[in-house]
């Protein structure tokens, strides 16, 4: 039982992480998309 929630709480975590990381790229692809303009 413990074993299927930690794995769970695992697979939740790393979801989290991805989007975060998603997020992290779409801002800095907006960022430089940004700066392209500006040039």
């Amino acid at each position: 039982m413990s074993f299927i929630h930690a794995k769970s709480c695992i697979l939740e975590f790393l979801l989290m992480l991805g989007t975060k990381l998603r997020y992290i790229t779409k801002s800095t692809q907006n960022e430089l998309d940004y700066l392209k303009i500006g040039m």
